[in-house]
């Protein structure tokens, strides 16, 4: 059992013992005071029961007298601890929803963050292709300024002049330089996507 639950079982349970020793107190006073009407008056005063109405009146006032204050103690007592359990379950309520609505977001975010790690790591590995293929191309042109060869031909297998197949390298390294350092840019954000998956994700 969670601590919460836990708590929530002990407040019931002296809730329910704080109730049972209201009613105690309720019904002692109440006999306490009936048996002390009677033995005032019908073992110390030797009196009757009469027959008048107004006496049972006064009697009725005396009962009233006495238990109203301790019905409206006992009633404003109750009323206020509801209000005060109110307050604290609205309490825990609100937690809770903020608690919720915090992990909630932090789902998102994650959920967020795996989707643009998959995407980084897919355009990684892409970079990594499309560079082996520029490295194949480059591995060819400079196969082709050795000493022994000399005429100069493109990948299609066209002559080029050497002023352009110079700028054909010059392109083609550029080209791998560029997509090099994007793949270096992308990694560094796939680590730091990591880093957080890492530090909030478990």
């Amino acid at each position: 059992m969670n601590k919460p639950d836990s708590n929530l079982k002990d407040e019931l349970n002296a809730l329910e013992r704080s109730i049972s020793r209201a009613n105690i107190v309720v019904i002692v006073w109440i006999v306490g005071w009936a048996a002390f009407y009677f033995i005032w008056f019908f073992c110390i005063k030797h009196n009757g029961i009469s027959d008048a109405p107004a006496n049972w009146g006064v009697m009725g006032d005396f009962f009233g007298g006495v238990l109203n204050p301790v019905v409206a103690y006992f009633a404003f007592y109750w009323l206020t601890k509801s209000v005060r359990l109110q307050k604290e379950e609205l309490a825990e309520a609100r937690d809770a929803l903020g608690a919720a609505a915090a992990a909630q977001n932090l789902q998102a975010q994650l959920a967020r963050t795996s989707v643009r790690l998959e995407a980084l790591s897919t355009l990684a590995n892409t970079i990594i292709a499309e560079v082996s293929t520029q490295r194949t191309l480059l591995q060819f042109y400079v196969n082709q300024l050795s000493p022994a060869n000399r005429s100069l031909y493109d990948i299609e297998g066209r002559p080029m002049h050497f002023d352009d197949f110079k700028a054909k390298i010059a392109e083609v390294n550029a080209a791998i330089s560029k997509r090099m350092l994007e793949r270096w840019e992308y990694e560094e954000e796939i680590k730091k996507l990591i880093k957080f998956q890492g530090e909030f994700g478990e």
